[in-house]
């Protein structure tokens, strides 16, 4: 009896972002049946900032899950080139390319104080490069005379401009709780405080 085995494919995987330190979750398909398709990689990564990933030539996981770490400011991939095998045959690679986002950081920020009927005018900015960065935030008075503030939770851009009011007779605050975000993945909060003279 003479095995003959199909061509051997793979289904195209498609391409994946993950953030620092987290893993890969590729599934690894074939449309081919009455056998079973194992399959193999080599990887190579944009640059040495990025950690985590390594070829497999034998005996690979399914799906392909390795821990990726991008110590950068940049955006980083890892492309991994999978060759699918059944038997002693060997079908056509697919390239998957992984994109290894940084942790998202922010330059410091510093508390102001305005007057009454005024915007902070608080610019929001960071060190990454490759991709943008967003931001959202939380705001919380200090009491029932300080008005104009609001959370953001989408869409917020990259100054805090509101309009803040204070009808009391003494100073009051406005505090923003700032945390930077790069495509899925979200960095450390920052905190500014803004004075509202009456």
């Amino acid at each position: 009896v003479v095995t003959v085995y199909p061509t051997v494919v793979m289904n195209d995987p498609p391409n994946a972002e993950v953030c620092n330190g987290a893993a890969t979750n590729i599934a690894l398909t074939s449309p081919i049946t009455g056998g079973t398709v194992t399959y193999t990689w080599t990887a190579a990564a944009s640059s040495a900032n990025v950690g985590g990933y390594s070829d497999c030539a034998a005996a690979c996981s399914n799906p392909l899950a390795q821990t990726l770490t991008n110590s950068g400011t940049s955006v980083e991939t890892v492309t991994y080139t999978i060759t699918p095998h059944m038997g002693s045959c060997s079908g056509s690679s697919q390239a998957v390319v992984v994109t290894v986002y940084p942790t998202p950081i922010m330059n410091a920020l510093a508390n102001v104080t305005i007057c009454s009927g005024t915007s902070p005018n608080i610019a929001l900015s960071s060190t990454i490069t490759g991709g943008t960065v967003t931001y959202t935030w939380i705001a919380t008075g200090s009491s029932g005379n300080v008005s104009g503030f609001s959370n953001c939770n989408s869409s917020c851009g990259t100054t805090i401009n509101q309009t803040l009011t204070n009808t009391g007779v003494a100073d009051e605050t406005v505090t923003y709780v700032v945390t930077p975000n790069l495509g899925t993945c979200t960095g450390t909060q920052q905190t500014v405080v803004v004075t509202v003279r009456p």
